[in-house]
């Protein structure tokens, strides 16, 4: 499933054929700047967007600009044409995106790397939650407008995270209708980030009077503004994923629905620790879930099991983007993942650094003898 994906006039990039293991659930893009790792996962989402068969449903009539909403002209996976390829300022039906033949049932997140760290400002009014379908709308429109805008930089993290905690903590009363209370919601995201840090506290919430939020970070109750940029990072991303399920689906066991998740920079404000383990807890905590990730950072790749690596680079021949895959990363050295995935010989830098450091010491050295020299001339003539 999703294991041969090809792209065609990527904007910016080109072409691109993407390979993926069958076996792995975690597909992790690697590659200079400029490789088009961004806007494969946009193209992705799009071709799986709009082949959505819960999405359709609510937004087939909806018009947009068919070159906007997705970067790329034609996108085919596993062999199956996922998107018309289309003039791209028509204005068509959502509907007519893609072929009628293709459709899906995943649930499916995208979280951009834009505003991952921010919380934002307190919110003066919190709307009605509403009932399912009613939530379901709202959050497919969304999807709708990030498409729209042509870009997917804060797709995911835009949201009023302390409206979200806030509005789920008032479904949980007595008088509830079942299917609308969303107690679940808050204790996925309040477990998962137990799972990833036992500091933070996994029945613990509070929200005030004036709707702050607050959780239990090692027995002290921190507002969601006043956390680290790296707590703040992780608790969005968690936040997002279970967020954008709840869009698709009011089952009460999210972490468990089959679907697919994208996220672009991954290491995005995360501190060394939780890098080279954030992969690894993902896939415990979502066990049906397909991940397509995207980082700058080779600390990711050590975690990474064979089949789960990929290096994207532009064959010189034809100029195609195609992705390899990266053999036993977590076996690898740093020095070793730096220069194979990035270019970046960190032996060579040394070398360099220490030239540089003893130029410097020559002269200063020829300095000081230039300075002892003058200061004997000096007192000769005097």
């Amino acid at each position: 499933m999703l294991d041969r994906i090809d792209i065609e006039g990527l904007k910016g990039v080109g072409k691109v054929e993407l390979r993926f293991d069958a076996v792995s659930r975690a597909r992790v893009l690697f590659g200079v700047n400029g490789i088009g790792k961004t806007k494969s996962l946009e193209a992705i989402y799009g071709a799986l967007l709009f082949t959505n068969e819960q999405f359709l449903r609510v937004e087939s009539n909806s018009v947009v600009h068919a070159g906007q909403s997705v970067p790329a002209s034609a996108v085919l996976i596993d062999d199956v044409q996922y998107l018309v390829d289309l003039p791209p300022q028509q204005l068509i039906h959502v509907r007519a995106v893609a072929p009628h033949v293709v459709r899906h049932s995943r649930p499916l997140v995208y979280i951009g790397a834009g505003g991952r760290s921010s919380i934002g400002r307190l919110s003066t009014s919190i709307a009605a939650l509403g009932n399912f379908e009613e939530r379901r709308s709202q959050h497919f429109g969304m999807l709708l407008q990030e498409c729209e805008r042509g870009s997917l930089r804060s797709a995911g993290m835009d949201a009023d995270i302390r409206v979200w905690f806030v509005q789920r903590a008032q479904s949980v009363n007595p008088f509830q209708v079942e299917k609308d209370n969303l107690r679940n919601e808050i204790e996925s995201v309040l477990k998962l980030l137990h799972r990833i840090d036992q500091r933070l506290d996994a029945e613990r919430l509070q929200i005030d009077g004036s709707q702050r939020v607050y959780l239990s970070v090692e027995g002290r109750m921190i507002e969601l503004g006043e956390l680290s940029s790296g707590f703040a990072s992780v608790v969005k991303l968690f936040q997002a994923i279970i967020s954008g399920y709840a869009g698709f689906s009011n089952s009460k066991d999210l972490q468990n629905l089959p679907g697919v998740v994208l996220i672009d920079e991954i290491e995005s404000h995360l501190h060394v620790g939780w890098q080279v383990s954030i992969v690894r807890h993902l896939k415990a905590l979502f066990p049906n879930t397909l991940f397509f990730i995207s980082t700058h950072s080779p600390l990711v790749l050590t975690q990474l099991e064979q089949g789960e690596a990929y290096l994207l680079e532009r064959d010189a021949a034809d100029g195609v983007v195609r992705s390899s895959v990266i053999d036993s990363p977590n076996m690898k050295a740093f020095a070793d993942v730096l220069e194979e995935t990035f270019g970046v010989d960190l032996n060579a830098l040394k070398r360099d650094a220490l030239v540089s450091e003893d130029q410097s010491a020559t002269k200063r050295a020829l300095l000081d003898l230039i300075k002892q020299r003058r200061e004997r001339q000096g007192g000769e003539q005097a």
